[in-house]
């Protein structure tokens, strides 16, 4: 648990209800591809893209904060020698084409008279992703995830801010923290793989989870 966790459960701010999402690959089981021979940092070349589609002309701000990321090995990093994840904040859309749009859940349900969930303002692509050029970026993730070759079935638990990390069943489970952030409306983003001698494309199960502070909700 972390402190979104924590008040998602009821045990801080009421403001975090109807404010919670995930999104993983639409079909369980089947992995989605990334990028083949990853060895360096391209700027144009995205693991995972994550925009804020909220209304910039609106008043207030629905901020993206994203929580925590767990990917599983379906396909490994064939030659690689560790994994690591970077990451840049933007203000503008980085995303172009490719990858899989992943499908955005409220886990939430209720039957409370004019109860619904929240639409997430999240926009979320991962695979072999073709991102524009930085705009206004900012370094804001600089990780190794797993220190090795990654084993069928191997898990990364990536944390934004703290977490309890390794709390997964698998053949290995890697726990790695960064700072948290916050995405602004219209704002963007982007996660790059990075993996040494790697000759051949990872394919990965993925579910990330992640709040939205500042929806306008009426009923509780």
């Amino acid at each position: 648990m972390n402190t979104i966790h924590d008040r998602y459960a009821g045990l801080g701010s009421d403001a975090m209800k109807k404010s919670f999402f995930t999104a993983s690959n639409p079909t369980p089981l089947t992995g989605i591809a990334t990028k083949a021979a990853p060895t360096s940092f391209l700027a144009t070349a995205g693991m995972c893209n994550i925009y804020n589609t909220a209304d910039s002309n609106t008043p207030s701000n629905v901020w993206v904060i994203p929580v925590r990321m767990i990917i599983r090995a379906v396909g490994i990093n064939t030659g690689s020698t560790s994994l690591h994840f970077i990451g840049y904040l933007d203000d503008t859309d980085r995303y172009t084409s490719g990858g899989t749009t992943l499908t955005n859940v409220a886990p939430e349900i209720d039957t409370q008279s004019g109860w619904a969930a929240e639409t997430p303002k999240a926009r979320i692509e991962f695979g072999v992703l073709l991102l524009t050029a930085a705009n206004n970026s900012k370094l804001v993730m600089n990780v190794q995830v797993a220190p090795t070759i990654l084993a069928a079935d191997d898990t990364i638990e990536l944390w934004f801010g703290e977490g309890v990390g390794a709390g997964l069943t698998g053949e290995k489970t890697f726990a790695a923290f960064t700072p948290r952030v916050r995405i602004g409306r219209k704002s963007n983003l982007s996660i790059h793989e990075v993996s040494p001698s790697q000759s051949a494309d990872s394919v990965f199960e993925v579910m990330i989870e992640w709040a939205e502070v500042g929806h306008d909700s009426t009923i509780a």
